[in-house]
């Protein structure tokens, strides 16, 4: 039996954590052999302080991960990805192998370009995010579980995003699974 590779993602919350789940569903309807495991980040702030709880969660068993990554929203970060604090998360990130998965300008704006033809819609903020998806998934609400996420996104539409969205595209590598179906 050929061993798992694990991947840790860091998540913000219950949505990143079903979503998380529903990519371990596509990586295992693949029959590859990874394995995600998410982290509850949830309470620990903006993403230096996310960076920081994972690599302290993860101080004696980090070596078993070849893959780690932290979902993160953008529109949390005060003064652009440019202030002192996102430096930080970045560098410190970097320093320790962490994938920072950005996600523009929250959960729900990388949701919306999983859906036909919105790949390249950036929102201008979770507000518009939210609307512009409701818009389009009049059932959705926050947070989803794993199967209400399957009802809609399916690893096509997951592919599409990550088309459009380079540091989802490096997740979906880490996993194996392909970028594109064509």
């Amino acid at each position: 039996m050929q061993k798992r590779k694990l991947i840790l993602l860091g998540c913000e919350g219950k949505s990143e954590r079903a979503y998380a789940a529903l990519l371990n569903r596509f990586v295992r309807e693949a029959s590859l052999p990874v394995q995600i495991r998410s982290l509850n980040l949830e309470h620990a702030g903006d993403p230096l302080s996310r960076v920081q709880l994972l690599l302290r969660k993860t101080r004696t068993d980090r070596k078993q991960y070849p893959w780690m990554g932290i979902l993160l929203d953008s529109d949390q970060v005060q003064g652009g990805r440019s202030d002192s604090r996102s430096r930080e998360a970045c560098r410190l990130a970097k320093e320790h192998g962490i994938n920072l998965i950005w996600q523009n300008p929250c959960h729900e704006g990388l949701l919306l370009r999983h859906m036909p033809r919105q790949d390249k819609t950036q929102p201008v903020n979770c507000i518009d995010a939210q609307r512009k998806l409701v818009a389009i998934w009049d059932k959705y609400q926050k947070p989803m579980n794993a199967n209400q996420l399957s009802r809609r996104i399916g690893l096509e539409d997951v592919q599409r995003a990550a088309r459009a969205e380079l540091d989802l595209g490096k997740l979906l590598k880490a996993t194996g699974l392909p970028l594109s179906t064509r």
